[in-house]
């Protein structure tokens, strides 16, 4: 799977621009330059929203109405045609001329990761973050994971108007339901997580350090829903952390060690996925050298060979390879 080209019409910095890539991509420009926003427009194109802000209101140019973006890329030696067009009155997502109704199909077979100080993975500063991209792993692994995620969420609906309704009749009914949903969404989530760890003791210089998924005490949550009348048992009240020796040790890792981590779990997700679907997937590394020192950079280079990836950054530091195709943009006048 090859991203080939983008093209992007009002989109944040940009009025108009267009880029084409190889399979080793590094583009370079001073802060500002939009070099994040390029990585956001690709993303957007497929997913109908940013890793960066929850409201596509806000990647419209200032003083547009709507935004454009273009993705062609290449899968099995067949051309794919992305076009997302948005504006607060018309929304129109297309794969090859035609409406994209099911995301779902378009996350399993054009799979992408992204890792950004917007998005920083298994190691992002909110554990919703951390646990969506869990989620979403699952999901492209899993399509009845969805399913249930769907079901769990419905129920916290009917809940929620149970409780602001103090409606005790079926309250219990549906606490059995979600229990049994919510306990079924922590095994697959921790069979995941388990296959990560596996994966980084043998991957990690940073010795002993492992995720660790906790679930909370589901009874207590139960018994402030019902003094406070307000939901706690919730998609994310499942806890994901850096540990060492069962002592969770976040605050006290580096930027660096962070980062290293963080890409090392990318890669271990990204082979969970790429062995299940037999798929290549497209990376895209936003500011990637800042933090790791040359032998990192270069050893994450290496381990992601066989993907195309797109890097940004200020300057190339530590790759300057022959097969790295060098984008240098100036800065975009809003």
């Amino acid at each position: 799977m090859f991203i080939d080209e983008v093209n992007i019409v009002n989109f944040r910095n940009f009025e108009k621009f267009r880029l084409k890539f190889d399979k080793k991509n590094y583009i370079i420009g001073s802060n500002g330059s939009g070099k994040t926003t390029i990585i956001e427009s690709i993303y957007t194109s497929f997913y109908r929203k940013s890793f960066r802000t929850p409201k596509p209101s806000e990647l419209i140019r200032f003083n547009c109405k709507s935004f454009t973006v273009k993705t062609h890329i290449l899968k099995d030696n067949l051309n794919n045609n992305f076009y997302y067009h948005y504006s607060n009155s018309n929304k129109v997502h297309l794969h090859n001329g035609k409406r994209i109704k099911n995301l779902y199909e378009i996350a399993t077979n054009f799979p992408i990761i992204i890792h950004s100080p917007y998005h920083e993975g298994l190691t992002d500063k909110l554990n919703k973050n951390k646990i969506s991209l869990i989620d979403k792993t699952i999901i492209i692994l899993d399509k009845e994971y969805k399913i249930k995620l769907q079901k769990f969420n419905k129920l916290l609906k009917h809940k929620k108007a149970l409780l602001e309704k103090n409606n005790r009749k079926l309250f219990n009914t549906i606490n059995e339901l979600i229990i049994e949903l919510y306990d079924n969404i922590y095994t697959k989530r921790l069979d995941v997580i388990n296959t990560i760890n596996k994966m980084l003791k043998e991957l990690t210089p940073i010795k002993n350090i492992e995720f660790k998924l906790i679930k909370p005490d589901i009874a207590k949550l139960l018994n402030m829903e019902n003094s406070k009348k307000k939901l706690f048992l919730t998609l994310h009240s499942q806890k994901l952390y850096i540990s060492k020796t069962n002592t969770n040790i976040e605050n006290f890792l580096s930027y660096g060690q962070k980062k290293e981590l963080s890409i090392y779990s990318i890669y271990c997700l990204l082979k969970v996925i790429e062995e299940n679907l037999k798929d290549d997937i497209i990376l895209l590394l936003d500011d990637f050298e800042t933090g790791l020192d040359e032998k990192k950079v270069k050893t994450f280079y290496e381990v992601f060979s066989k993907n195309q990836i797109i890097i940004t950054g200020v300057e190339s530091r530590y790759l300057n390879n022959s097969d790295i195709n060098i984008i240098s943009i100036r800065e975009q006048n809003e």
